[in-house]
């Protein structure tokens, strides 16, 4: 969780009973002419686990997630490039 926390991202949820972190990185946000504005942000999911083995395992998912926001609410696809 420490890891999460030095690289910048905020911790959503944990579980110390599974082992399963849920962590966002800081927003950036831009705007797009005739589009909106966009939002830009990591996910990232953290599973570990016990091996029988006396060894740790450890599964890391990063998410790239963009929502577009205009007059009709958020969208979640690309509309704008960077």
């Amino acid at each position: 969780m420490s890891v999460f926390q030095d690289r910048g991202y905020v911790i959503q949820t944990e579980d110390k009973e599974t082992g399963f972190i849920t962590a966002a990185s800081h927003i950036n946000r831009k705007l797009c002419f005739f589009v909106g504005t966009t939002v830009n942000y990591l996910k990232a999911t953290a599973f570990i686990e016990k091996m029988p083995s006396k060894t740790v395992s450890i599964r890391l998912n990063f998410v790239n997630n963009q929502e577009t926001s205009s007059g009709y609410g958020y969208a979640r696809w690309k509309l704008c490039s960077y």
